[in-house]
């Protein structure tokens, strides 16, 4: 939906969001308009239209556990809800630990 709000000489590319899977799976870049403000709704639509999508390719029915970083795009109640909904582990932002410089949730993962 966003993409459609922008004429195409506006459309660049920006510093994206990728998936990493534990099995070295890797997503292709994975690309916001330059000049698109991320926020819950625009991340909601990139779930669904890019990160999901790319899930379901490369594992198909099998179980994923979806990490986040606290960023309040991802902190969104409408996007834990989509998660908690599609993911068979998800780690809604109560579970995570606190951004510190010693333990940062990717880490985790």
């Amino acid at each position: 939906e966003y993409q459609k709000r922008l004429p195409d000489a506006e459309a660049g590319i920006c510093d994206c969001p990728g998936a990493v899977a534990s099995n070295d799976k890797k997503s292709p870049l994975l690309q916001i308009p330059d000049g698109v403000k991320i926020n819950k709704i625009v991340y909601l639509d990139f779930l669904k239209t890019k990160v999901f999508p790319w899930i379901q390719e490369e594992f198909g029915g099998v179980p994923v556990c979806f990490l986040q970083d606290r960023a309040s795009t991802r902190t969104a109640t409408i996007v834990q809800d989509l998660c908690a909904a599609n993911f068979y582990h998800f780690w809604s932002k109560e579970l995570w630990p606190l951004s510190s410089p010693d333990c940062n949730l990717l880490d985790l993962a």
